[in-house]
């Protein structure tokens, strides 16, 4: 990972491909991480809000301030115009509140795009999955410490030579976020635990108790990735064998080179 010294935080990357964003529930604020990602989950750090406010409070201004953000046209130097896909707002602190949020928001059986409350699990079969709540709108569940420890190891790859691709998963930051947000980012700490029969197990945990937002939320918006990865096979699959065609394996190639930033249509099944 770097920090880019050429490239302004709020500015869109012309490489980025499509845009998510992970928000983190306090009691006085929510914290909200914008990332843009390219082929293999190369990702851009974009943007870092902070909206003050009564988060119990479903109409208070932090809520609408990050539904203008959600509904925000944000334009590349070419003049491509991309949205934000998939948000994932943090449930459990202000479970009742977020889901108020999230039904501002259409929810699209047949599709990725949405503002999806998220609660993060452990051991799941999948990164993320789906799960029926209390609104139209599903949960998305987080596997958090996969999640985890793939930031932590994109957060050490090495900027490549001139000439040269950046490796998957590398990380790019702008040249203006402060040393408090990078703190943030690694504040937690790799610990291992070993049971009684002397199997150890390896956990990323915030033992220290420190501020956490930016990881949290960065986490989010990797699972929103996830969440588009998956359900467009998911989709496709369906539309493939109402058709009686073979189904396609989910595969990170396969995802970008289909992939076009919307929902899925005919043309791209015709693709492969």
């Amino acid at each position: 990972s770097r920090a880019e010294t050429d490239w302004n935080r709020g500015d869109i990357n012309e490489h980025i491909k499509t845009l998510t964003m992970g928000v983190d529930v306090q009691g006085d604020r929510l914290e909200c991480a914008l990332m843009g990602w390219t082929e293999w989950k190369e990702s851009w750090a974009v943007e870092y809000y902070v909206f003050p406010g009564n988060t119990n409070d479903p109409n208070d201004d932090c809520y609408n301030y990050l539904d203008e953000i959600i509904r925000q046209d944000f334009v590349k130097p070419s003049g491509e115009v991309l949205r934000i896909q998939v948000c994932l707002i943090d449930a459990p602190f202000e479970t009742a509140s977020v889901m108020n949020f999230c039904e501002r928001f259409p929810y699209y059986q047949n599709g990725w795009r949405g503002v999806y409350p998220a609660f993060g699990k452990q051991t799941l079969s999948q990164v993320v999955k789906e799960h029926t709540s209390t609104i139209s709108t599903p949960e998305i569940l987080a596997d958090d410490q996969r999640l985890k420890f793939e930031i932590y190891t994109n957060l050490k790859r090495k900027t490549p030579a001139a000439g040269h691709a950046y490796p998957p998963g590398f990380m790019h930051f702008p040249n203006d976020y402060s040393e408090e947000y990078y703190k943030q980012m690694v504040a937690e700490e790799v610990t291992k635990i070993t049971n009684n029969k002397g199997v150890e197990t390896v956990f990323i945990s915030n033992t220290k108790q420190r501020r956490n937002e930016v990881l949290d939320t960065t986490k989010l918006a990797l699972a929103g990735l996830y969440r588009m990865y998956l359900k467009y096979f998911e989709v496709l699959n369906v539309n493939r064998k109402a058709r009686k065609r073979k189904e396609i394996r989910p595969s990170w190639q396969i995802f970008w080179d289909l992939f076009g930033g919307e929902e899925i249509t005919e043309d791209d099944e015709k693709k492969d």
